[in-house]
């Protein structure tokens, strides 16, 4: 019986033995595979591309329908990582109640007339690649997005010292009335990309964006990705909001819409165009949303000067402390540099 025992005892340690030199050595765990794992430097040389959005942070006391994580639900993705930019398609195809004929436009319609059920409508969140040698920057996009009035650049200003300075506003989260005192003491005027629930909460500083010349421009009510969204209620997301507007000002939003969390496809460009908007997506942004891990105003101004270009549109959010903090000395150098802060009435 002891020589039985001694046996088994010897053939599971062979056993063992060959176990642990095929693992090298190590032991599985549930948790061995969540060990951190640093790049190589291989790995991060070839992260080129960098997709630039936030989510739209709402305050977590406020009860308001918006997508999760910012600008970001805003899929956000670090500045140094590579990702996918094409989601699963949405099927949304129906039949529309509305007709989609310039209520929102300033100008005569939009006449190119297509069946929006037969567009593309594969989520994708817009990205770009940057340089360092303040050339224009790279958009990626496989659509001909000029065709359905989206810009993320002045390309007919790339040889002008232009740049448009523009800011997401979910909520208030304080720095507004700064940023606007900043703005009215360096003669700028910007265009402010607001949702409902921002007019709804702040009458008085969207009375005051109109009253010192700024655009104010449509954010969505409830911030929807719009690929997710019929025809309809695209529709309903951008009157609402408009409607909103016009009860506090007695005016339109003006016709510029910026895509929540950088969301868009082909059939809401197309849809967002025929209301009589141009869809504004930006050539420089970076991380700023998250109000409780604010970079700071060294990061916020050397972002700009690393970066800014010819017919740049400039995506900051309004909640940043960083930006607030650091918005004058950006006005103020590239004035410097012989720049002008143009408006996006300028992109047609």
């Amino acid at each position: 019986m002891k020589l039985k025992k001694i046996l088994h005892l010897s053939i599971i340690s062979s056993l063992l033995a060959l176990f642990l030199t095929a693992c090298g050595g190590e032991l599985y765990t549930a948790d061995s595979h969540l060990e951190d794992k640093t790049p190589t430097q291989e790995n991060e040389q070839e992260t080129e591309v960098h997709v630039e959005v936030a989510p739209a942070p709402v305050p977590e006391e406020e009860e308001v329908e918006e997508t999760p994580s910012n600008e970001s639900s805003e899929n956000v993705s670090s500045e140094d990582q590579e990702t996918d930019v094409e989601d699963e398609s949405e099927d949304v195809n129906q039949e529309s109640t509305v007709i989609f004929a310039n209520q929102f436009g300033t100008e005569d319609a939009y006449d190119l007339e297509l069946d929006p059920n037969q567009l593309d409508n594969t989520s994708t969140s817009w990205s770009f690649r940057r340089n360092s040698e303040h050339n224009p920057v790279t958009g990626y996009y496989d659509i001909d997005i000029e065709r359905y009035g989206t810009y993320f650049i002045n390309q007919t200003a790339v040889d002008e010292k232009v740049v448009y300075l523009t800011f997401d506003e979910g909520y208030e989260y304080g720095f507004t009335p700064m940023i606007l005192d900043v703005l009215q003491e360096n003669n700028v005027q910007a265009a402010f990309f607001v949702t409902k629930y921002f007019i709804d909460k702040e009458p008085e500083l969207i009375q005051r964006m109109v009253d010192e010349g700024h655009i104010v421009a449509n954010h969505s009510n409830s911030h929807p990705e719009f690929p997710t969204l019929t025809h309809d209620e695209v529709y309903d997301e951008l009157k609402t909001t408009n409607d909103r507007f016009k009860e506090v000002t007695g005016q339109d939003l003006d016709p510029f819409f910026r895509p929540p969390s950088g969301k868009y496809s082909e059939r809401t460009l197309y849809l967002v165009r025929k209301l009589g908007y141009r869809n504004i997506f930006w050539s420089m942004a970076y991380a700023d949303w998250d109000v409780n891990n604010q970079p700071g105003k060294d990061v916020a101004y050397n972002h700009v000067m690393d970066n800014y270009h010819n017919g740049a549109i400039i995506l900051l959010h309004a909640v940043s402390e960083s930006n607030t903090q650091a918005l004058d000395d950006i006005l103020k150098s590239m004035k410097d540099k012989g720049y002008r802060f143009g408006s996006l009435y300028e992109l047609e």
